[in-house]
């Protein structure tokens, strides 16, 4: 070979391998990233303040088990969001005998109590459980067999933390006598709505919300091939469907002056978050990411969006990786959006829906 040819390939090759190392490098941190176009603000950045109460998961990477899978626990998770601490809604099945630990739970409008469901082993006997943050005393109320609840729902609270509400399922394959339950924490009045058919999905009214002043609820239900979000007065019980879309639209929340509400749907391709107007109308794509977004809720003030968007991480000492969702705020316009869960919470992820309040 000539001479004067090889120091020219050895330029032109190892160009080539430093250009296909940076390309592998930039296809990893993309695809380990989970987004894709949109700008993280610093959270530092971001100024966001209240009490957060998530479905989460803390997950020790650098631990494992015996089956080599990384350790995770679920807990409720009660965020104070001015200085990242993280408190944990106690729970033992034992507690409530023959009852599980809550898998998810919403807090009250003055951030003074959290509400959450416990059921025997054999899904037929609610318990409604109310956890004072401040004394930590717990209020178990046990409605002696006049509640059977086979899948329930998070409870919600309304009228301003004098009622919750959570759905009861009488039988899975039965839905003529599923009901919305309202139960008066002070007078212990239980009121039940029966709910409509049309817009159930194999006996779930999934994700309800209600509004600010208890007289619609939401939720979604299914309507043809799609889940569309469906609202209901609730003196009348006159169903609507906001949403009426060829595409799936779940996960609807209240804003807290009524007017609004955000949900996830999948119109374009994949899940992202939207508003609109509690008639249904002015539909407006929030997020602009290729990657899943869910879980959205309304921050106090209705200024800001809190949601949960996938992450993968590389697995210590493995080839492997773990999915996890981590959390994020935006405005309502989509921008100055801003990973919450970093420094001290950088492995707590949510697992559910959230509860945002002053």
């Amino acid at each position: 070979m000539n001479k004067k040819l090889i120091l020219p390939i050895i330029i032109t090759v190892s160009v080539l391998l430093l250009c296909m190392g940076v390309t592998i490098l930039i296809v990893i941190l993309l695809y380990f990233r989970g987004t894709f176009d949109n700008t993280l603000s610093n959270s530092n950045d971001v100024e966001i303040s209240g009490k957060l109460l998530i479905t989460g998961q803390h997950i020790d990477l650098n631990s494992s088990d015996t089956n080599g899978d990384d350790i995770t626990t679920s807990y409720l998770y009660l965020i104070d969001l001015k200085d990242n601490s993280i408190s944990i809604i106690p729970h033992d099945s034992k507690e409530v005998e023959g009852h599980t630990a809550p898998n998810s739970g919403s807090i009250s409008p003055d951030g003074k109590k959290v509400a959450y469901i416990g059921w025997d082993t054999s899904y037929k006997t609610t318990t409604l459980i109310i956890y004072d943050i401040a004394t930590q005393d717990k209020n178990t109320i046990d409605f002696n067999g006049n509640i059977d609840d086979y899948y329930p729902d998070t409870p919600v609270w309304i009228d301003n933390g004098e009622k919750v509400a959570f759905y009861e399922m009488f039988d899975p394959f039965d839905d003529t006598d599923d009901s919305l339950i309202i139960y008066n924490i002070s007078s212990k009045v239980i009121t039940k709505y029966p709910i409509s058919q049309e817009y159930e999905y194999f006996g779930s009214l999934a994700n309800f919300t209600f509004s600010p002043d208890g007289e619609y609820f939401v939720y979604e239900g299914m309507t043809g091939d799609f889940f569309q979000i469906i609202s209901v007065e609730t003196d009348t019980m006159e169903y609507s469907n906001l949403t009426n879309h060829d595409s799936n639209n779940t996960q609807p929340r209240w804003s807290a002056d009524g007017e609004s509400i955000v949900f996830v749907s999948d119109r374009d391709g994949k899940d992202q978050i939207y508003t609109m107007n509690k008639d249904g109308s002015n539909v407006t794509k929030v997020s602009q990411s290729h990657s899943t977004e869910i879980y959205p809720t309304w921050s106090p003030d209705g200024n800001q969006i809190l949601f949960c968007s996938p992450r993968k991480t590389l697995l210590p000492f493995t080839a492997q990786s773990q999915t996890t969702l981590d959390i994020l705020v935006m405005d309502t316009d989509g921008k100055n959006r801003a990973v919450i869960n970093d420094g001290q919470l950088s492995n707590l992820y949510c697992s559910g829906k959230m509860d945002w309040v002053e």
